[in-house]
């Protein structure tokens, strides 16, 4: 029954060069989705420097999410555009403080000069972000260290908190909302590693840096202006669910052998 085998031979031959091209394909596109130095086209609105304007509405901003009273003190209307450098996540599984499933993300953010002169992709510039800090670097003399911000996203609408989740570093984006400071006071008991009262204070200006340099933004609206590339992400996908599919296929032939054999 030479073409049965002769048929299994050749898939297994086809199975194992799929399995070594996805495992190649895997490091490689992890490497390059969302990142933001592929961006190539620069929309003029990411240009543009953040508006801010005292509010028309002065009024305090209360709600109760997740065991925490939140009051919320609005200080300037605010609307800023721009590339995604960077984004930190904090509402995640293993997060230990219930504030952060009202802080969900930080976004580091770059406009103006450092894209017009294409600063963010030079080899020289890197970009770190954690702990609610957003530190970039740079080697050139054309990077301006006023036009790129780290805001602490504050929202209570889950419509645009799906938005906010779905921003990637690579997209071009335009998030409106108010400059705002806020305490936060626990309704109940707290966990070793809460405090049950907390207060963020929202920095007014793009020239400061360090503790307290971050703008706090209570977010009204998200608009994602010019989307990253998605071929690099598609092939990421592709390559788990081939890896994933040939070890599946592995498994299951294992099995009928031993069963056979048994």
């Amino acid at each position: 029954m030479e073409g049965p085998n002769k048929f299994g031979r050749m898939l297994a031959k086809i199975r194992h060069l799929l399995f070594v091209l996805c495992v190649l394909a895997l490091p490689i596109s992890y490497y390059f989705m969302d990142n933001f130095k592929s961006v190539n086209s620069i929309s003029s609105e990411s240009l543009l420097p953040p508006l801010q304007v005292p509010v028309a509405d002065s009024r305090l901003i209360k709600f109760v999410k997740n065991g925490f009273a939140y009051t919320l003190t609005p200080l300037y209307d605010y609307e800023i555009a721009g590339l995604v450098i960077h984004k930190q996540p904090y509402d995640t599984w293993y997060s230990i403080d219930r504030a952060d499933k009202t802080f969900v993300e930080d976004f580091c953010i770059m406009w103006g000069d450092n894209l017009r002169n294409k600063v963010y992709q030079s080899n020289g510039l890197s970009v770190k972000q954690d702990f609610r800090f957003c530190i970039v670097s740079s080697s050139s003399s054309d990077f301006h260290s006023n036009e790129f911000s780290n805001s602490h996203i504050i929202v209570n609408d889950k419509t645009l908190e799906e938005k906010i989740k779905n921003i990637r570093a690579g997209d071009q984006v335009r998030i409106t909302g108010k400059l705002s400071n806020v305490k936060g006071e626990a309704l109940g008991r707290v966990s070793d590693y809460e405090s049950s009262t907390f207060e963020w204070t929202t920095s007014t200006v793009r020239s400061d840096s360090g503790a307290g340099g971050c703008e706090v933004v209570f977010v009204t609206g998200v608009e994602i202006i010019k989307r990253q590339d998605d071929l690099f992400r598609q092939i990421f996908t592709a390559s788990l669910l081939g890896i994933g599919l040939v070890l599946l296929s592995w498994i299951i032939e294992f099995l009928a052998t031993f069963r056979r054999e048994v």
